[in-house]
């Protein structure tokens, strides 16, 4: 979980906060820090956000071994850049349930 603190004046808060809330992929909690401005014209809120990703991204490598074998490694969230002819960039979770 995030906590943030944003101030700014209220109308601009007020836009980026209902913007952020709107996001499927963010949990958000708000709490008032300074409800009327300062001299200064800016309010402040506390911000927590929680990460929820809406869509994940599997990825299922195989990869041979020398001896004909076979390598199966199952990713979430996985990434996979080709970087150049022989350099593969893979990235992602792996869960292990018996680790």
């Amino acid at each position: 979980m995030l906590k943030l603190l944003i101030s700014g004046k209220p109308s601009e808060l007020h836009p980026f906060l209902f913007d952020l809330a709107t996001q499927p992929q963010y949990h958000m909690q708000l709490h008032t820090i300074e409800q009327s401005p300062s001299p200064t014209g800016e309010a402040k809120v506390e911000a927590q956000l929680q990460f929820v990703p809406t869509h994940r991204n599997p990825l299922h490598i195989t990869l041979i071994t020398d001896t004909g074998e076979e390598i199966h490694i199952h990713f979430v969230d996985g990434h996979m850049v080709k970087m150049d002819e022989t350099i593969t960039f893979i990235s992602g979770k792996v869960y292990d349930i018996f680790g």
